[in-house]
């Protein structure tokens, strides 16, 4: 997917999400993907930091909905260019369930995401299955132009129904 400007994910649909480790910084340890795998399905949410309004107000939406995710048998990631210590800050201001990830030398947003050179780095959500394997993904400048949860939600019920034998027998009603 390309933006106007330039921004954009290399990452094909259907292929594995790449690996990664990072300090995490409401959970006492490095946390990646394959942490998860065959477990949960995952959402990674790639933000610029909490003085972002439109990366806050996505990560509070996040926080309000995430019972819905777990429902969904999905675990959000949050990786931000932040240092740890500043997200240290943003986990306990916002009382995270979820793992606020910190990748202060952008490697890991460099693996998924490119940008123009000079400019900040995009916003990104990107949902994948319990295998890694990229089931969608969105790539917007701001994070208010991404995917809204309900959008989110409903992807992660079209793959919990991909195998009837394992999950969902039907698509749920609608919340």
């Amino acid at each position: 997917m390309v933006s106007a400007k330039g921004i954009s994910s290399e990452l094909p649909i259907g292929q594995l999400i790449p690996a990664f480790r990072l300090p995490a910084a409401n959970r006492p340890t490095l946390l990646g993907p394959w942490d998860y795998k065959q477990r949960k399905n995952l959402v990674l949410f790639f933000f610029h930091g909490g003085r972002c309004p439109s990366c806050h107000q996505r990560l509070t939406g996040l926080i309000a909905r995430y019972a819905e995710f777990r429902e969904l048998e999905a675990e959000v990631l949050a990786i931000s260019p932040e240092r740890i210590e500043t997200l240290r800050g943003l986990a306990a201001e916002l009382a995270s369930p979820f793992p606020l990830l910190a990748d202060a030398q952008g490697e890991v947003f460099h693996r998924y995401l490119r940008w123009p050179e000079n400019e900040v780095p995009p916003t990104a959500l990107f949902i994948a299955d319990r295998w890694g394997e990229l089931v969608a993904h969105m790539v917007a400048q701001e994070a208010d132009k991404l995917l809204p949860e309900k959008e989110v939600r409903a992807w992660l019920q079209f793959i919990e129904i991909q195998c009837p034998e394992c999950h969902l027998p039907e698509w749920p009603e609608e919340r």
